[in-house]
């Protein structure tokens, strides 16, 4: 299953949701479990050719897809490591291909927002978001984490849980909350 663009192989997949167009065409939806709940991944387009249906045309339904259709008409920041897409709903922690967070906001102003805690990701790794580094004070999921303010083309965040952001920077990572974003080279012209 090559096709699929993931380094880890999924526990199972299946084909639902077939459809016969015609005598020589249908559809069908390819889902991956990847040890939880089934998710749909891509469509299939299949032709009948003799007595065999062949594969001609794949479309991908991943979140990763959603987040390219969204980042087309948001704009993105980044730091070393990550990239922030904003759009009207969402703040999306982009590490790569394969990890993707997504967190609520709260708009404040055109320039300011709050980032609510959740947990809502297509990720293949933990990134040590869950822990508590035995501290008291610990993000919540559904509570305010972080504001983020838009100052001289530079997007500011102040953390609401500064112990427990250094603490992640120290014990996991110390360039996925960082201070500054900067707006995306591919994103300049857009603003």
């Amino acid at each position: 299953m090559y096709w699929i663009g993931s380094q880890e192989n999924p526990q199972s997949f299946s084909i639902n949701d077939v459809s016969k167009v015609n005598d020589f065409s249908a559809v069908a939806t390819v889902y991956l479990n990847h040890g939880g709940p089934e998710e749909a991944f891509a469509t299939i387009t299949l032709e009948k050719d003799k007595t065999y249906w062949k594969i001609t045309d794949i479309k991908f339904l991943s979140k990763s897809n959603i987040v390219e259709e969204k980042s087309t008409a948001a704009v993105k920041w980044e730091n070393s490591l990550v990239t922030l897409i904003v759009d009207n709903d969402y703040l999306i922690f982009k590490y790569h291909e394969q990890c993707i967070y997504f967190y609520p906001i709260k708009k404040i102003s055109a320039t300011e927002f709050e980032m609510i805690w959740g947990q809502e990701m297509d990720c293949k790794f933990d990134n040590g978001t869950g822990n508590d580094f035995n501290l008291k004070n610990v993000p919540e999921t559904g509570k305010s984490f972080a504001k983020f303010e838009l100052t001289n083309n530079i997007l500011h965040a102040k953390y609401y849980y500064r112990d427990w952001v250094e603490a992640f920077g120290e014990k996991v990572n110390n360039e996925v909350f960082t201070l500054e974003y900067h707006r995306k080279k591919e994103d300049l012209g857009n603003y």
